[in-house]
């Protein structure tokens, strides 16, 4: 199998999981760092954050030459995984400026939806209207000590883009994971990560309500949710990332809400 070179930009939490996690034996790994006492600290293989298992992983990387930091990337780049924000960044103009034809841009942060449609808009604006833009739309959903293990192990990947060549391309990222690759549009992609960004917060008002609910009917609410809450949340989450959740709209949901009306005399 030809070498793929790969780009990572962005090496904040994620991107630094995303670089330690993908180099390896025939796929070389170039982070970029502009800042040079950072990209100093990081080539000596201090990382500025702990994260379970990262740290041995980088500094294989490094000392076995998969990983590199740079500067300044090459433009001919096979894949560049973007882990940032490209509309905040100032080098998202140059990138749009000298990227290859056959390059393809990996959005693997949660990013507001429309952006990938940003990015293909500049790119073709600035590159011509037959440039190809391949951009893909792969948020990844990295949780805080667990963020390698979901990158190397993920249950499902997104996979969001409008041109097949490259959406197969970032699905090679995956090959042997195990992973369900679920491939979909620029926007559904970016919505789902907007969706589960935003599901912790939501669940912890499930719990203020329910707390509310258990203090009207005279339960104990701290046993509730030891014995029930807790895991019946999180499995309510698990089964709405990926899709399988009941509708909030369900008879059952409905009751309940007129039930903890009626008992905490509500109208």
């Amino acid at each position: 199998m030809a070498e793929t070179r790969v780009v990572v930009v962005g090496v904040e939490a994620s991107g630094l999981v995303v670089a330690s996690c993908l180099a390896g034996p025939g796929r070389p790994v170039l982070a970029v760092e502009p800042d040079r006492a950072r990209r100093a600290a990081l080539r000596q293989g201090r990382l500025p954050f702990f994260e379970p298992g990262l740290e041995p992983l980088f500094r294989e990387a490094l000392g076995c030459g998969w990983l590199e930091l740079v500067e300044d990337p090459p433009s001919d780049a096979a894949l560049w995984c973007v882990a940032t924000d490209p509309r905040r960044q100032p080098w998202a103009e140059s990138l749009v400026a000298g990227l290859a034809p056959s390059s393809v841009l990996a959005l693997q942060t949660p990013v507001p939806v429309g952006t990938a449609q940003w990015l293909q808009d500049r790119l073709r604006k600035r590159r011509g209207e037959g440039f190809p833009a391949g951009v893909v739309s792969n948020p990844l959903l990295l949780r805080r000590g667990q963020a390698v293990r979901d990158f190397l192990r993920p249950r499902w990947v997104l996979l969001g883009g409008d041109q097949r060549w490259a959406v197969d391309a970032v699905a090679e990222l995956y090959r042997g994971t195990g992973a369900l690759l679920v491939r979909t549009d620029h926007r559904t992609a970016e919505a789902a990560a907007q969706m589960a960004d935003a599901l912790p917060g939501v669940f912890a008002s499930l719990l203020d309500a329910a707390r509310e609910r258990a203090e009207a009917w005279g339960a104990d609410f701290e046993l509730l949710r030891r014995l029930v809450l807790s895991e019946a949340v999180d499995g309510a989450f698990r089964r709405y990332v990926h899709g399988l959740g009941r509708g909030p709209a369900e008879p059952r949901d409905r009751a309940l809400t007129r039930d903890g009306q009626v008992a905490s005399g509500a109208r």
